[in-house]
C-alpha cells in the first residue's frame, strides 16, 4: 500500500475520531439524542413518515434531516452550507470520473471497489463525507499503484460526459429543489438519496452514451463547478461585507452553547475541512509542483470560491494532457 494511500486512509481516521470525540459529545447532540434516535422525531414540525423506506431507514431519514434543519437555523451555518454544497458539487465531479478511469477494470477487487464511487456517496450521507471522500480516495491510489502500465489513462469521452449530466442532475437539481423549499423535511428527503440518482444515471448513460469529446465535457464541467462556486461565494462577500464575521460563519468567534443548532454548525464546519483537504490533495497528486498550484487554489478560494479552486487546477491538468 502506497505513501499517498496510506495519507488518505490517515484522513478518514482523523475526521472519525474528530467527530467522535469532539463533535458527537457536544451536549446539543447528547440531549437530543434520545428524541432524534425515537419515535419523538416525528413529532416535531415538517417531520413525515414514509413507510416505504421501512423503520429503520425512515428513523435514519428523520435523524439525518432534522441535524440538517437544525443547523439550518442558523444564519451563519446557512452560509456555511452553501459554501459546503459547491465544495461537494465540485468534488463529485472529480470523483465520478476518476472512478471511471480504465485503470480500475483491470486491478481486482481494489479497482472495483475505487469505481464503486456512489458507494462512498452513501457512506458520506450516513457518516459525513469528509470521512467517505477520503477513503474512496484511498482505493483509487492502490489500485494506481497496482497498474503496471497506463495507470493515468484518461476514461473514454462517454464516461466524461456521463459524469458531467450524472451529477448534474443527479445532486445539483436536488439541491436547487432544496434551496427552494428552504430545507424543508420533504426536500431534504429527496435530497439525502442523491447517491441513487448518480448511480442510476450513471449504469444508463455510458451504456447508451455515443463517442463524444472528452475535452468538451470536461470544459464544461468546469465551467459549471465554477457557476456554482462563484455564486455561493458572492453571497458570502456580500454578508462579509455588511460586517457579518467569518469567524462566526468558521464557529471560531462564537460561544458553546448546548443547542443542537450550534452542534450541527460545529458538524458541518469539521466536516467542510475535511472535505477541502482531502479533495486539495486529490487535485493536487498529478502536479509536480505542488506549492505552485497550492498557492494558485488559494488565490482562487478568495477570488472565486472553494469549489472553484478544486475543479478548475483539476480541469486544466485534465486537458492539457491530452
Amino acid at each position: 500500500m502506497s505513501t499517498t494511500g496510506g495519507y488518505f486512509l490517515a484522513l478518514a481516521a482523523a475526521e472519525l475520531y474528530t467527530l467522535q470525540k469532539k463533535i458527537f459529545t457536544l451536549d446539543g447532540f447528547k440531549l437530543a439524542a434520545p428524541s432524534l434516535r425515537t419515535g419523538k422525531c416525528f413529532a416535531q414540525p415538517g417531520a413525515h413518515r414514509y413507510p416505504l423506506l421501512g423503520q429503520y431507514l425512515d428513523g435514519l431519514n428523520c435523524l439525518l434531516n432534522s441535524v440538517f434543519m437544525a443547523a439550518h437555523e442558523s444564519s451563519d451555518a446557512q452560509l456555511l452550507m452553501a459554501s459546503v454544497v459547491a465544495v461537494l458539487f465540485s468534488s463529485l465531479m472529480v470523483s465520478t470520473y476518476e472512478s471511471f478511469r480504465p485503470t480500475h477494470r483491470n486491478n481486482g477487487v481494489l479497482g472495483f471497489i475505487a469505481r464503486c464511487s456512489s458507494f462512498f456517496y452513501v457512506v458520506g450521507q450516513i457518516m459525513t463525507a469528509g470521512f467517505a471522500m477520503p477513503l474512496h480516495a484511498a482505493f483509487c491510489v492502490w489500485s494506481h499503484g497496482i497498474s503496471k502500465k497506463n495507470k493515468h489513462a484518461r476514461p473514454e469521452g462517454k464516461y466524461a460526459w456521463s459524469t458531467l449530466l450524472s451529477v448534474a442532475i443527479g445532486f445539483l437539481l436536488p439541491s436547487l429543489g432544496l434551496a427552494a423549499e428552504n430545507m424543508s423535511y420533504r426536500a431534504l428527503s429527496v435530497w439525502q438519496l442523491f447517491p441513487f440518482y448518480i448511480l442510476a444515471l450513471n449504469l444508463v448513460l455510458s451504456r447508451i452514451l455515443p463517442k463524444a469529446p472528452r475535452s468538451r465535457a470536461v470544459a464544461i464541467i468546469a465551467v459549471l463547478c465554477t457557476v456554482v462556486s462563484v455564486s455561493c461565494h458572492i453571497g458570502l462577500l456580500r454578508e462579509l461585507s455588511s460586517g457579518r464575521r467569518l469567524g462566526d460563519i468558521l464557529l471560531f468567534d462564537t460561544k458553546w452553547t448546548t443547542s443542537l443548532t450550534y452542534a450541527a454548525h460545529a458538524l458541518f464546519a469539521v466536516d467542510a475541512a475535511f472535505m477541502l483537504i482531502t479533495s486539495a490533495s486529490v487535485v493536487l497528486l498529478p502536479y509536480k509542483a505542488k506549492l505552485g498550484v497550492l498557492i494558485a487554489m488559494l488565490i482562487i478560494t478568495l477570488a472565486a470560491g472553494p469549489g472553484a479552486a478544486i475543479i478548475l487546477p483539476w480541469a486544466y491538468h485534465e486537458l492539457s494532457t491530452e
